[in-house]
């Protein structure tokens, strides 16, 4: 009886992720990565029922368990022993954050790389409009209209 109250006065509790099939992602990692990544998700407010209220700990492991179909046995026992890690006491969001870093870097060389193609094919434009107009173009009225990243290959 108690839990039809329960579930009639906070409805967002007892909403199922899933549609009955199974879970809808697979975790590849451990359970200890798992909830490291959760706890400061759940500790930061950044994980909110329907109406709005952050979640308790318990409603974050019972989320993460129905996305990836998996049980987590004893979590608060879990979370006592990753929150008293004395040497390394993130290992799993220092390797995300070296992992992001990297695909940042690797993005902005892209952008970079993308940039300096457009620009020297906009130099090739304009050369061959100047040659088409017979014009003698200075180097300064070039280097107004190049991006300052390309202007050093010259």
């Amino acid at each position: 009886m108690r839990i039809i109250t329960m579930e009639l006065e906070h409805p967002e509790r007892f909403i199922s992720f899933s549609d009955g099939s199974g879970p809808l992602a697979r975790w590849n990692g451990t359970i200890a990565e798992l909830l490291e990544y959760t706890i400061p998700l759940q500790i930061a407010g950044r994980l909110s029922a329907n109406s709005g209220e952050p979640l308790s700990y318990t409603d974050a492991v019972k989320l993460v368990e129905q996305i990836f179909g998996i049980t987590i046995s004893s979590p608060y026992d879990r979370k006592t022993k990753l929150l008293s890690r004395k040497k390394n006491d993130t290992p799993f969001l220092d390797k995300m954050r070296v992992v992001f870093r990297e695909e940042a870097e690797k993005i902005a060389s892209l952008n970079q790389r993308v940039t300096d193609k457009i620009s020297r094919r906009r130099i090739r434009r304009l050369l061959f409009y100047f040659r088409c107009r017979r014009i003698l173009a200075p180097r300064k009225i070039l280097k107004s209209w190049i991006p300052a990243s390309t202007t050093s290959a010259w």
